[in-house]
């Protein structure tokens, strides 16, 4: 077996069920965590829920439906890490 074939076969397999669970939680936690999301994501979701408010004088449904959306686009994230770590749980 060749070198070329052993990273492949075995070293690749092994480091990537290892390294896959913490890649995937350390994405959540920069999803949930960086500024670079609360400076793009939650600030335009904000300033579109309070122009929206500015018209309609509804204050806490457009923070809701913005917790909502928030929350819509983190649950899905924390579920798949969750599913990541159960399968490819480490076994030692």
């Amino acid at each position: 077996m060749s070198r070329w074939q052993a990273m492949r076969k075995v070293v690749m397999p092994q480091a990537s069920r290892r390294v896959l669970p913490v890649l995937a939680s350390t994405w959540v936690s920069l999803f949930k965590d960086t500024s670079l999301v609360s400076v793009i994501a939650v600030t335009e979701l904000a300033y579109v829920a309070m122009q929206v408010r500015a018209q309609t004088f509804r204050v806490l449904e457009m923070l809701t439906a913005m917790a909502v959306i928030y929350w819509l686009l983190g649950y899905p994230q924390a579920k798949l890490v969750d599913w990541i770590q159960r399968r490819y749980a480490v076994k030692e």
